[in-house]
């Protein structure tokens, strides 16, 4: 399992762009960041992995939240998008604790749960993560799955080039589509109005007016 954790977290490391800053820490009785300075390059976060032990033995989960937030306020950059990913696969030692630690983080950085194994509390995480919980909860069976379900929470909180390119297309096609929609209403709407009853002296008839201005009438 340490080999698998490792490997994923430098796997998760390497996959921010070059101009993230990351800073990561492990956490068990207490939270000690392995990362140098405030933040650092993905490249140094992946070295600094490398050298890390993982604590084992209890799950200070909301001691680690608390410090995030904290190193978050004292050394995030003003404007910066702050990202908090938590990946543990144990029960938190205090529940109600790390359910108002999280609510204070979500106040400054979006926050994700990355629960692996079965002893996670998926169901908990799911209200302490950052809304949408399908963008922000990615749960892996085991160590061996983690390292797909870092790569799609970086994916999904992460929006690089290629992502905002993505969202913009996306928008793009959405206001066309949306547009369509507009004038096809508007059009049924200016045929609504110019329908009406024409009563003569043996019949009914309706008046039903094109969109070319023309119309016919039938009885």
């Amino acid at each position: 399992d340490e080999h698998l954790k490792e490997k994923a977290a430098k796997k998760m490391a390497s996959s921010f762009g070059d101009d993230a800053r990351v800073a990561v820490s492990v956490f068990s009785y207490e939270n000690e960041w392995i990362t140098k300075g405030p933040f650092t390059t993905p490249a140094k976060a992946v070295a600094a992995v490398g050298r890390a032990t993982f604590p084992q033995g209890s799950t200070n989960t909301a001691d680690a939240l608390t410090k995030a937030l904290s190193h978050i306020k004292g050394h995030g950059s003003k404007g910066a998008k702050q990202i908090v990913y938590v990946i543990t696969d144990g029960e938190p030692n205090n529940v109600q604790n790390t359910a108002a630690a999280s609510a204070k983080l979500r106040k400054a950085a979006r926050l994700a749960f990355i629960p692996v194994g079965k002893s996670a509390p998926v169901s908990r995480m799911q209200s302490w993560a950052s809304k949408p919980t399908s963008e922000n909860v990615f749960y892996a069976k085991d160590f061996k799955a983690l390292k797909y379900q870092l790569k799609k929470a970086v994916n999904s909180t992460c929006n690089n080039k290629a992502n905002e390119a993505k969202s913009k297309k996306v928008k793009v096609e959405k206001e066309k589509a949306t547009k369509v929609t507009q004038e096809k209403n508007a059009k049924y709407k200016y045929a609504l109005q110019c329908r009406t009853t024409v009563v003569s002296s043996n019949k009914a008839g309706v008046i039903r007016v094109g969109p070319d201005g023309g119309y016919t009438m039938t009885g």
